[in-house]
């Protein structure tokens, strides 16, 4: 065979052997005019997963909350109720003043007389505090006793300032300082009604924590207050006895009962006031309250009657006393807190002062004569317990 044969030959076995190694292709086939315009077909989308279950939402334990923390911050409606039981004494206080020249040696000393009205009870406060908003509440509060009873002494007595020894000319008795002792002192039964009613706008300007942690804070609210209040007691005065005579201002006089006898007297304060609130809150629903209350501008009357002075008239009153004082109230407490229910104790005063007055005799005639008033004091304190519920 030629050579030109067998590499012909060579050339087309080795074509054949590749073309079998190769991998056969897919046939390729032209789209018919149906397939042309069908749209692909649509598949639908992977189902979502199920949502997993929320979580419940932890539980507040309002009970621990309150017993820590005290009430919410909120608006809420607040009645009250307190038993006072309240020792104190309306005194008046008016003097003369005695010719210089019928006092050895020359002083101003004055003959006077002093009247005390004590009275001791239970008072009954109610009240209602009612907060719209958050930072505003309104208070009212109204107690009564109409029980009060206790001693009325009356006491005549003479004073000089200035001077450790008064002599009196007329009938040459001394008087030693510093009281100058009293001359005639009378006592008798007091029984009493007594009423309070205070009326207050509260406004919070500061609230948050002192120290402390989440579980073991102290926290505390500050108001400011604006309002009013009155205080009254009518007294009646019975089984008069006179338990003292020295014989060195009036003559001598038999110590006992003096038969007849029937007094009263009528004693009102009332004006503005301002003032302020703290409430300290600590753990285990204890908390600690302080409330302060100040008039410069409170008014006093006192209507009086005295049917044994045959010099004034019979009805009633034969004398009045006026004057304008100040006021001091202020009320420290703790109580216990929980849920709505709330109990507390603690102790309140209350303290009216007018150092200037006067009063004025009625008499028989139909004239009228006055003196003047050295003061006017009211004093009215003691321990209080009760309780209130919140909404």
């Amino acid at each position: 065979m030629k050579k030109p044969a067998l590499l012909a030959l060579a050339s087309l076995l080795l074509a054949a052997a590749r073309a079998s190694a190769a991998p056969a292709e897919p046939e390729l086939h032209p789209f018919t005019p149906a397939e042309r315009t069908a749209p692909p077909p649509r598949r639908a989308p992977p189902r979502a997963a199920a949502p997993a279950p929320e979580a419940p939402p932890p539980r507040r334990d309002e009970v621990r909350e309150t017993i820590s923390k005290g009430p919410p911050r909120r608006a809420y409606v607040t009645i009250r109720t307190r038993a006072w039981i309240a020792q104190g004494s309306v005194d008046t206080r008016y003097s003369v003043q005695i010719p210089r020249d019928q006092i050895d040696p020359p002083a101003d000393v004055f003959y006077g007389e002093t009247d005390e009205r004590e009275a001791s009870g239970t008072l009954l406060i109610h009240g209602v505090e009612v907060a719209p908003l958050t930072w505003l509440s309104a208070e009212l509060e109204y107690g009564e006793d109409k029980s009060a009873h206790g001693t009325y002494t009356d006491r005549l007595w003479l004073h000089s300032p200035e001077s450790d020894q008064l002599t009196n000319l007329s009938n040459g008795a001394v008087w030693h300082n510093p009281d100058h002792e009293d001359d005639r002192v009378y006592k008798a039964d007091n029984t009493s009604r007594r009423d309070w009613l205070a009326v207050n706008v509260f406004f919070r300007v500061h609230e948050g924590r002192l120290t402390g942690s989440d579980e073991t804070e102290i926290r505390h609210t500050l108001d400011v207050s604006i309002g009013a209040h009155r205080f009254r007691q009518d007294s009646r005065f019975t089984n008069l006895a006179r338990t003292q005579s020295t014989g060195k201002l009036y003559a001598l006089a038999p110590v006992g009962p003096i038969p007849g006898f029937n007094g009263t007297y009528s004693a009102a304060w009332r004006g503005p006031h301002v003032g302020f609130r703290e409430e300290i809150f600590v753990p285990m629903g204890f908390s600690f309250d302080a409330l302060l209350l100040w008039s410069p501008v409170m008014e006093f009357h006192g209507d009086g009657y005295d049917n044994l002075d045959g010099s004034l008239r019979s009805s009633t009153p034969n004398y009045t006393d006026r004057a304008h004082g100040s006021a001091l109230h202020f009320r420290l407490g703790a109580a216990w807190n929980w849920s709505i229910v709330r109990l507390e104790a603690g102790f309140m005063r209350l303290s009216f002062t007018a150092k200037q007055g006067a009063r004025r005799y009625y008499n028989s005639d139909g004239t009228t004569f006055d003196r003047g008033l050295e003061y006017n004091r009211t004093e009215v304190s003691g321990l209080y317990a009760g309780g209130a519920v919140r909404f």
